[in-house]
């Protein structure tokens, strides 16, 4: 009997796991190096022969099938899965559900301005329940789609195939170019974390404003690493690049941490302040 992984961490290692793994070692096939005999051989396994000076190997070639096959079903595939069911198959409900998400943002936007007080505020919600009948996401979409759409704003429902796409161009793809950890490589991923960060700063997909901020510190970590790299390729080093990347790598995860910190700082705070008003009270 084969065990079954717990309904949480299926999909989190299904798509942030198994996908860009698998998506790697299929592009890898294309990846191979030449021998000093005029042979080509696989650049992650140099036991599997790719070519010789007669043509390509037979073996070689039934495995670049069943990679392409593959590539097709895996890594084309699961975004094309994903596309069918946001913009085809559930699309009138994920359109629903974002269009009351803008509601409950410019409501929320209409008492901040009007500085409406907590009855104001319900009472302008029952009005807009009456004209606009409130829907759950356990009503209109299965459950493999809401796993898909969690974490996310609805206006952003679709972003998930752009994590995906994400994944395979920042570390699938570059398995396929000839020198591993070179120039190219480290080119094609500033290029990636570029569009990338720039991505998530005008979209700003998720729910909660931290995770947005941590993500695009991710992005911007991954981005001074590539940098970090291509300096210590200059020959002679230059001691005040070295220096700055080095901070720059040492502040960006304590900036990480300074959000956390500050909300729950915030919340204390908040906390006593809330304390001292119930005491006061009990004391008048």
């Amino acid at each position: 009997m084969i065990p079954r992984l717990p309904a949480v961490l299926s999909p989190f290692v299904d798509r942030f796991l198994l996908y860009p793994g698998i998506a790697t070692k299929l592009l890898s096939m294309f990846n191979c190096v030449e021998a000093g005999d005029g042979s080509e051989y696989m650049r992650v396994d140099l036991s599997l022969r790719c070519s010789s000076p007669d043509g390509p190997d037979r073996l070689y070639v039934f495995y670049t099938a069943f990679a392409i096959i593959m590539i097709i079903l895996h890594v084309i595939g699961y975004p094309a899965v994903y596309a069918y069911l946001f913009f085809r198959r559930h699309r009138i409900e994920l359109v629903l559900l974002r269009q009351q998400e803008i509601l409950d943002a410019h409501l929320e936007e209409v008492a901040i301005m009007e500085k409406l007080s907590e009855e104001e505020k319900a009472h302008l919600k029952d009005q807009q329940a009456l004209n606009c009948p409130r829907v759950t996401k356990e009503e209109l979409l299965p459950p493999y789609v809401q796993k898909l759409t969690d974490g996310y704003e609805y206006r952003t429902y679709w972003f998930e195939i752009f994590e995906m796409l994400r994944k395979v161009l920042l570390v699938g793809v570059p398995a396929m170019f000839p020198e591993r950890g070179g120039n190219m490589q480290l080119v094609w991923g500033l290029l990636v974390c570029f569009i990338t960060f720039g991505m998530y700063m005008m979209w700003a997909p998720f729910i909660k404003d931290s995770d947005d901020h941590l993500q695009q510190l991710a992005q911007l970590q991954i981005f001074i690493s590539l940098v970090a790299s291509l300096s210590l390729r200059a020959t002679p080093p230059d001691p005040l690049m070295s220096g700055l990347v080095s901070a720059l790598l040492f502040i960006v995860p304590l900036l990480g941490l300074a959000g956390p910190i500050y909300r729950q700082v915030k919340k204390v705070e908040a906390c006593r302040k809330k304390c001292t008003d119930v005491k006061m009270a009990i004391t008048v």
